[in-house]
């Protein structure tokens, strides 16, 4: 087993706990590939002031870790879980929110952000229906030139889909680098890396 805490209290925690419970109850089975199944929520008390959750734990390595980006079965796979999830009934659901999956342009304030701090020096829980370039950031995210461009062929993807996955990833690659440059260097350097794959993207 393993347990999930939010990094962040307040309010709308409890909810966006329950929200992930749900989208990861509703994905489970979906698919060919295993994905955690959640088992509780657990309440807040000492050492704990968040609800958190548990759910099964996945035998594996951590594809932003391993780097998988040479690998042309695994951007087979990429492609195979995207299309699945595509495909799955929304049942009427839209997406209401404001953060990734909406409108891209509501993103320029933190884009700027990003900027200014690199000029001084970005899980199943978010399954909801979106802008469906968002499900393409792993190819800059996960995947070499040539893998990507097959992940890209797999799933049938035209240029102004294409171009506005290139721009989700680099909103949260920017994020990655420096939010997470003192707390959690390994996602930092993994958002470097997806600068990189994007700058040198043609």
């Amino acid at each position: 087993m393993s347990i999930r805490v939010p990094l962040q209290s307040g309010d709308g925690v409890r909810a966006q706990v329950e929200a992930e419970v749900e989208a990861a109850r509703e994905l489970h089975g979906r698919t060919r590939f295993p994905t955690p199944e959640p088992l509780a929520v657990g309440e807040p008390g000492e050492g704990c002031p968040v609800p958190w959750s548990v759910q099964t734990w996945l035998e594996g390595t951590d594809a932003a870790l391993s780097d998988p980006g040479g690998s042309l079965e695994f951007a087979e796979d990429l492609a195979d879980f995207i299309r699945t999830v595509r495909a799955m009934d929304t049942r009427g659901r839209a997406f209401k929110g404001t953060g990734r999956g909406g409108d891209l342009r509501g993103h320029d304030a933190w884009v700027e952000l990003c900027f200014e701090r690199s000029e001084g020096v970005l899980d199943v829980g978010g399954l909801w229906p979106a802008d469906l370039a968002l499900d393409l950031v792993g190819a800059w995210h996960l995947l070499e030139v040539g893998p990507r461009a097959a992940l890209r062929d797999a799933l049938g993807c035209g240029d102004v889909e294409w171009g506005r996955g290139r721009a989700w990833a680099l909103e949260q690659a920017m994020g990655l680098v420096w939010y997470y440059e003192e707390s959690n260097p390994v996602m930092s350097a993994i958002g470097r890396r997806t600068v990189g794959r994007l700058l040198a993207d043609d």
